[in-house]
């Protein structure tokens, strides 16, 4: 009886660190809604726009003309491919000429037997009919290849429309008719159905998430209810920072009911990751409290433990009473003193992975515009992905400035591609991404590892800091060419 008091502590510190944990394991994981592809669209040749037939928020189809360049002489060539394609007088003036041969030859093998004609005359029928046999397949291989001349004009002059790839919406508009377009993309367009669901979800329930699976989707948009999506891969990297991985799923998206962009809520499976309890539909409703009854379901399950009603509060050891009077009875069903414990009743918070998870959402979403900004050569949006007094190795922000303009506005296509990244939280708000960068331009080409230090002003993040990580780094990546290293592009 004298370590009763203890025994009461302990058993109610595993209560409240069950139920704390049982409201964190219920919060839904976070993720983020995206188109399942983005296009930018081009053109195959060099010319001016002529028409731009929709556009930004338009509905496309796959096969559908959106923009047409100017091809007058284009087409005056077309027409004529067609005309000589359509001519049929020279094939049948051969044909003729062949019957008629023919005819003599037959007549000349006649007589020659009546002995009428000599055998030489005979001969020179007989060539002359051959002769005619050749030109008549001259004229017909002539015809076909007038006709692949037609074809040829044909697809000369469908490179002047830029055709859709897909069906899905127009994203953004970059010219307008009367711009020349050489090497830069005309329009944006994106599939919206389905829509590709990212999330970012700990560790621990990497073994509980197959290729396949049902997951239930909650939209942060007023009335969107829950969709039902398919997980279509689970990344087999984890972040080490993080200590999370990428699932990727499916989202049916008739109609294009719902605008990519949005943040939502999921649960995979009948049950929520990571959750003892309860359903991802449960636990997505009500995201910030364990489900009802879910903080007395614990001790029910549990061999009855004698808690004194006031010893619901950890804090206050002193108002315990004898040992001797024990009220098992309060103890399983202590509706003031439970339920006013601090971790039960608190609204939870997020779990660290899923805050994680979070940030890393947006820093990733903040360094795919920096990229969008940068293949586009968008001066204004390159600029603005930038902390105000950001001025890079250059004495001031406008030196700065008017390097990079000079170097975004010169003519050429820009490729660049990230991939390999990796999210590190540090402190004070600020977040490190690691990735390995390819870029490509007429001029140069590169493939390095780079750091961006990002830090969180004016609710977004902006970028503080880029710098290129040592070159022993990327050694099993070669650069295409000798060309000297520099510092940025």
């Amino acid at each position: 009886m004298m370590n009763h008091p203890n025994v009461c502590w302990a058993s109610l510190l595993t209560l409240c660190l069950a139920l704390s944990a049982m409201s964190h394991a219920a919060q839904p994981l976070g993720c983020l809604i995206e188109p399942h592809q983005v296009v930018e669209l081009g053109s195959q040749v060099i010319g001016v726009i002529e028409k731009v037939h929709v556009d930004r928020g338009s509905v496309i189809h796959k096969g559908q003309v959106l923009a047409t360049l100017k091809a007058d002489v284009e087409k005056a060539a077309a027409g004529v491919a067609r005309s000589r394609s359509q001519a049929q007088a020279d094939v049948e003036a051969a044909l003729a000429n062949r019957d008629y041969n023919r005819q003599r030859l037959s007549r000349a093998q006649n007589l020659v037997g009546k002995n009428f004609i000599s055998p030489q005359a005979l001969d020179q029928t007989r060539t002359e009919a051959d002769v005619a046999e050749q030109r008549l397949a001259q004229a017909r291989e002539q015809k076909r290849i007038w006709d692949y001349e037609y074809e040829m004009a044909r697809a000369q002059l469908s490179l002047r429309n830029l055709v859709s790839p897909l069906s899905g919406v127009v994203v953004d508009r970059y010219l307008s008719p009367g711009e020349r377009v050489e090497d830069r993309p005309v329009l944006r367009i994106a599939a919206m159905d389905p829509l590709r669901v990212e999330v970012f979800m700990p560790a621990a329930n990497y073994r509980q998430v197959k290729t396949g699976m049902s997951a239930t989707v909650y939209p942060e948009l007023p009335d969107a209810g829950e969709r039902t999506a398919t997980v279509t891969l689970v990344d087999q990297f984890i972040d080490p920072a993080s200590n999370t991985f990428r699932v990727r799923l499916e989202l049916p998206n008739p109609n294009n009911e719902l605008p990519s962009g949005l943040r939502c809520k999921v649960a995979i499976g009948d049950q929520m990751i990571g959750s003892a309890s309860g359903t991802g539909k449960d636990a997505a409703r009500s995201p910030a409290a364990p489900a009802p009854g879910a903080a007395i379901a614990l001790p029910a399950a549990r061999p009855p433990v004698p808690l004194p009603a006031p010893a619901a509060a950890p804090g206050a050891p002193a108002v315990l009473p004898p040992p001797a009077v024990p009220k098992p009875a309060a103890a399983l069903n202590p509706p003031p003193a439970v339920v006013s414990a601090p971790p039960a009743v608190k609204p939870a918070e997020p779990t660290p992975a899923a805050a994680i998870a979070d940030v890393a959402v947006a820093v990733l979403r903040a360094v795919d515009r920096w990229q969008q900004a940068w293949t586009a050569k968008d001066v204004v949006s390159y600029l603005a992905a930038y902390v105000p007094d950001y001025r890079g190795n250059t004495p001031s922000r406008a030196d700065w400035i008017r390097q990079r303009e000079a170097r975004l506005t010169q003519p050429g296509v820009l490729n660049i591609l990230i991939s390999e990244t990796k999210v590190h939280p540090l402190s004070d708000g600020k977040v490190r991404v690691d990735f390995r960068q390819q870029f490509q331009s007429p001029a140069y080409r590169d493939d390095e590892l780079r750091s961006l230090l990002l830090v969180f002003q004016k609710g977004q993040w902006l970028i503080q800091e880029e710098r290129e990580l040592p070159h022993l780094a990327v050694a099993s990546h070669p650069r295409a060419d000798d060309r000297p290293r520099r510092s940025l592009p």
